[in-house]
């Protein structure tokens, strides 16, 4: 699988999701009551889970940003409000490394374009996710 391929064809919707993530603002003023969740995309084929998983598994590395944000502005510790966004702590990388490596490797470059669709999908729910809870 063309993994660069995959990474030019998300960036726009990574960066849409990211522009409306309210975590980061210095207001914390986000409200997710009353907010109906957006349906996961369907997810019928090994491409189809792999695209949800690249998204889902880049988010791990974003969330090491945003608990050293929160670490430093609500004086979270390791274990003490911010275990959602450590993920895999230390491991966080490594494990991002692996599951792109198993990417480029077992995934044939003609599912390249159902996982990117996949992907795309994900990034679309994240994103309405946020732009809900952000409002």
């Amino acid at each position: 699988m063309d993994l660069e391929q995959l990474r030019r064809e998300t960036l726009a919707d990574h960066k849409a999701v990211e522009q409306n993530v309210p975590l980061m603002d210095q207001k914390f003023g986000a409200d997710a009551s009353g907010v109906a969740r957006p349906t996961v995309p369907e997810m019928t084929s090994a491409a189809d889970l792999l695209g949800a998983m690249y998204v889902l598994e880049g988010s791990t590395l974003g969330g090491q940003l945003i608990a050293r944000h929160f670490e430093l502005v609500l004086g979270l510790t390791a274990g003490q409000g911010n275990a959602y966004f450590r993920g895999h702590n230390e491991r966080t990388g490594q494990l991002w490394k692996e599951f792109c490596h198993a990417l480029r490797t077992n995934v044939p470059d003609s599912e390249t374009g159902a996982v990117i669709a996949a992907a795309k999908a994900m990034f679309g729910v994240f994103g309405s996710w946020m732009r809900i809870v952000s409002k």
